[in-house]
């Protein structure tokens, strides 16, 4: 990446308050140029990447539409190769190991402690 290029990140969460603290934090700990997308449902996450190419995927588990694993599976099915966090409020060991198999890079319980967890992913 160029020091013109931007990081681009989708973030699916049908939260606008847990968008807006991510938001937040990330452009405050990265020192590069970042870019971050909302998308509040499953369905709008796949129209923007079907248009443009990602970085990175913050994907929340409970989306109003559709399931955070059913999403993995429609952004494989579609052949869109990006990297994946699923970071959830809701969830527990089945729901990530699930996650892991459909080929997510890290999964995160949304909470302050693991906000320094947000800058790794970044890096993987």
């Amino acid at each position: 990446m160029t020091v013109e290029e931007s990081l681009k990140i989708l973030y699916i969460e049908d939260d606008p308050d847990a968008f807006i603290f991510l938001k937040t934090i990330l452009e405050r700990k990265i020192q590069k140029n970042i870019e971050i997308i909302w998308s509040p449902t499953g369905k709008e996450a796949l129209k923007i990447l079907r248009r443009q190419q990602m970085d990175l995927i913050f994907l929340d588990f409970l989306l109003p539409d559709i399931d955070g694993i059913k999403i993995i599976e429609k952004i494989r099915e579609e052949g869109i190769i990006v990297p994946i966090v699923m970071i959830t409020g809701r969830g527990g060991e089945e729901i990530a190991a699930e996650a892991f198999k459909k080929g997510v890079i890290d999964y995160m319980v949304k909470n302050y402690e693991n906000i320094n967890e947000l800058e790794r992913c970044l890096h993987s």
